[in-house]
């Protein structure tokens, strides 16, 4: 276990990233295969023994990923519980419905500990600790010789950019089944768990920028407004259009320009304007006064704090 990436062992497409080797393992025991065989006077043939393999996690790697929680660590712990040597082999795989954007979007760092009581939100990932996304690190498994009682252990840290990632739908998770399997000759014991690592968006929109208002070019009333987009990390899906303060508003787009039919140019009017994003999270407003007189464009003006329609 000194070189963790040189364990890595290259297996089918279907297999997930080595680091889903470390996923969260709920806590497990194999299944016992008992070897029976007739007594031989050959020096050292092995007639009996069980192969086994248990492993546990603590902490777990389940999560959900929001603005205040973009990373967890957890501990893996195998254990060859054989009576005999075996070759020990952890690999995760994706669930059926486990979000793709959001497997690309988990990065996992993994490394050899000598207890998972070191796997701690503090800890520091070394240099030489594998290094990959749930996604990337499709098809590895993480493959090593334990002897009777022997037990390795891994820290996995895992993180998500939640501010910076877009595009993955809030509720989006990935689904990691778990399988380790212990083997001696033609015989084999598994032991299965699983984790869920999920995204919730709960971050809203910047406000909009640069709005503008100005009558409408040969109109009585129309107000022609515009802005410049707002940010989201998600995404922003809507814009909601108020004026006067009204509580609700009086038309939403999903376009950067709104024509408001129903004002009067006698009138000093106050618009504002909030981004929407797919959760329904709305942004500080921004604002712009239109001055009765007004024949042009009026400069926005926001105030210093967020303006709450």
């Amino acid at each position: 276990m000194s070189d963790l990436r040189g364990a890595w062992k290259a297996l089918g497409t279907g297999a997930l990233a080595a680091a889903a080797v470390v996923a969260a393992l709920l806590p497990g025991t194999g299944t016992h295969a008992l070897w029976n065989g007739v007594a031989t006077t050959d020096a050292g043939t092995v007639t009996a023994a069980t192969v086994s393999v248990t492993e546990a996690i603590a902490p777990p790697l389940d999560v959900v990923f929001r603005s205040g929680r973009t990373t967890t660590t957890g501990g893996v712990l195998v254990t060859n519980t054989s009576s005999v040597a075996t070759s020990v082999s952890t690999v995760a795989t994706l669930g059926p419905g486990s979000s793709a954007p959001l497997a690309a979007a988990i990065s996992v760092l993994a490394w050899p500990t000598e207890s998972t009581a070191s796997c701690t939100a503090s800890a520091v990932a070394p240099s030489t600790a594998y290094s990959a996304t749930w996604a990337s690190a499709a098809g590895l498994a993480l493959t090593r010789t334990l002897g009777p009682g022997e037990s390795s252990s891994l820290c996995v840290q895992t993180t998500m950019n939640v501010a910076s990632e877009s595009g993955i739908a809030s509720g989006s998770a990935v689904d990691l089944a778990i399988t380790t399997t212990a083997s001696a000759g033609t015989w084999s014991s598994t032991a299965t768990g699983g984790a869920t690592q999920s995204f919730v968006d709960d971050l809203a929109p910047s406000a909009p920028s640069n709005l503008t208002a100005s009558t409408a070019a040969g109109s009585a009333g129309a107000v022609e407004l515009s802005w410049a987009a707002a940010a989201d990390n998600v995404g922003v899906v809507g814009y909601d259009v108020y004026r006067n303060g009204t509580a609700a508003p009086i038309g939403s787009t999903s376009s950067t320009t709104f024509t408001d039919d129903g004002s009067t140019t006698d009138t000093e009017h106050t618009y504002s304007v909030v981004a929407r994003d797919a959760v329904g999270l709305t942004s500080p407003a921004a604002t712009v006064v239109l001055e009765p007189a007004a024949a042009g464009s009026a400069p926005s003006s926001p105030s210093p704090d967020p303006v709450t329609p």
